[in-house]
């Protein structure tokens, strides 16, 4: 559940800095509405929010980001922390909020830059005028704290520049690459600022190490022993995590798989014959909270909206390219439902010169949803129509969709269906339909639905989610 209606789960905020309470206050921050704490994927630990003042105290969404999240990196300054991406709720449009945010150690904040991300403008802004770097005592560590007040409308603090009562304030410190200390001091991690690019993007970009992994501890012991220059050091993480230096790094060899609709985190390994992309989701990050960046067309009170953020926690959905929009309500493509269900599988599709290619007539070898069409074929998965075709932009019904979900999770395949169906002169989809209604949690909204309807994003979003929430058994 979540109490406090933070967006963030109260079993994660629980098990939390300090026993759950993130600001020291004595209060569980999962049964407060003015405090939350959420994942921080660049420290890999908890980190707090809290607004105090006397009317914007409801925290209705946060989220800790990575800069490499973000559409546009900075190019000018590392964020050694993250960014913060939340929500605040006033009782009336132009009011102000005073915000602290609780860090889970001590940093030497002396050459910290406080920068203001504009998703809009995708561009970043100095707002250290209006930040005070400070320390607390939570549970007896000495932690930072970096606080603000910011206004609702305010163009410089709130994202969207309008006084409706909802702040919006995507932020963090950052260090600037110029000037930068390649040690942060004050016993936190030291930050040596890399370029390194990825095959995945087709981009380089300004990185320094992170994480709590064996790699991050590797990278720690390399320059804390001395047995190489803090730089070559992170370079080594950097490989590990499948990246390359600017000298290795060929453009041409970068696979884009992204499309207009869904932006999935792919991890690309080379070598000089084959490329493999592996597409993973990650359960464990459910009830984490996502951006408020995303998915704006959507309020948090859509009966959709679960399995929307669900979906997003694991990576398997991430909005549409363009705007960051869920679009429930437009129809999801065959194309579309190949590659979302690539991702859900988490198969690894073979590129480049180990690559194989769909029978299907009508896919081509250069679009950008054959990969993923032939991946679901070489399974069989999807086997296309009698006219040899796949027809990847025809929206999907929901016979097909079951039969596509039933098989793709193994809970029939298609010969025994096929045989079912045959021996009982019944349709060829009913097979796929008992399976699931006894497998799944088929959406109650969608069982009445005629079998030949095409479906929707936010159908698919549904019932996709029911069906993993059962695999990965979840509870509700």
């Amino acid at each position: 559940g979540d109490s406090d209606g933070d967006g963030v789960a109260d079993n994660f905020e629980n098990a939390g800095f300090n026993n759950g309470d993130g600001d020291g206050d004595g209060n569980l921050d999962s049964t407060q509405q003015n405090v939350s704490s959420a994942l921080n994927p660049v420290t890999n630990m908890p980190t707090t929010l809290k607004s105090t003042g006397a009317n914007c105290t409801f925290i209705t969404e946060n989220a800790f980001l990575s800069e490499s999240s973000l559409v546009v990196q900075d190019p000018t300054a590392d964020y050694p922390v993250g960014l913060v991406d939340f929500k605040v709720q006033c009782a009336n449009p132009g009011e102000s909020a005073d915000i602290t945010i609780f860090y889970t150690e001590l940093y030497d904040t002396s050459s910290w830059i406080y920068k203001k991300y504009d998703s809009n403008g995708n561009a970043y802004a100095d707002i250290s005028n209006i930040v005070t770097y400070g320390t607390a005592n939570v549970g007896g560590s000495v932690v930072t704290t970096v606080s603000s007040t910011i206004t609702d409308g305010d163009n410089m603090t709130d994202d969207d520049g309008v006084a409706d009562g909802i702040i919006n304030d995507p932020s963090g410190p950052a260090i600037s690459v110029a000037t930068g200390s390649n040690s942060s001091g004050g016993g936190a991690p030291a930050h040596h600022v890399i370029r390194m690019c990825s095959y995945e993007t087709g981009k380089c970009s300004n990185m320094f190490p992170f994480g709590n992994d064996e790699a991050y501890s590797i990278y720690r012991d390399c320059y804390s022993k001395g047995i190489a220059s803090g730089t070559e050091c992170a370079t080594t993480w950097a490989k590990s995590k499948n990246y390359v230096t600017v000298e290795e790094f060929n453009s041409a060899k970068t696979i884009n798989t992204k499309d207009i609709n869904t932006e999935i985190k792919e991890v690309v390994e080379t070598n000089s014959l084959c490329e493999t992309v592996r597409y993973n989701r990650y359960p464990e990050n459910r009830g984490r909270g996502i951006s408020s960046a995303l998915f704006r067309d959507v309020l948090k009170t859509n009966a959709r909206y679960n399995s929307l953020r669900d979906l997003a926690e694991q990576s398997i959905i991430n909005g549409d390219d363009e705007t960051g929009f869920a679009r429930l309500e437009a129809p999801v493509s065959r194309a579309e439902v190949a590659k979302i269900m690539t991702i859900a599988r988490e198969d690894s599709l073979k590129t480049g010169n180990c690559a194989k290619y769909s029978s299907f007539s009508d896919i081509a070898k250069a679009a950008w949803y054959e990969p993923f069409v032939q991946n679901m074929q070489s399974k069989n998965i999807v086997s296309g129509y009698s006219d040899g075709s796949y027809k990847p932009g025809r929206t999907i019904t929901k016979a097909e969709l079951y039969k596509i979900i039933a098989i793709s999770f193994g809970f029939i395949s298609e010969s025994d269906a096929i045989k079912n169906a045959t021996e009982r002169s019944v349709n060829w989809y009913i097979p796929y339909i008992e399976v699931l209604e006894k497998k799944v949690w088929l959406p109650k909204s969608i069982l009445t639905l005629p079998m030949d309807k095409s479906m929707s994003r936010g159908e698919l979003f549904e019932t996709l989610s029911l069906t993993l929430k059962n695999i990965d058994k979840v509870i509700e």
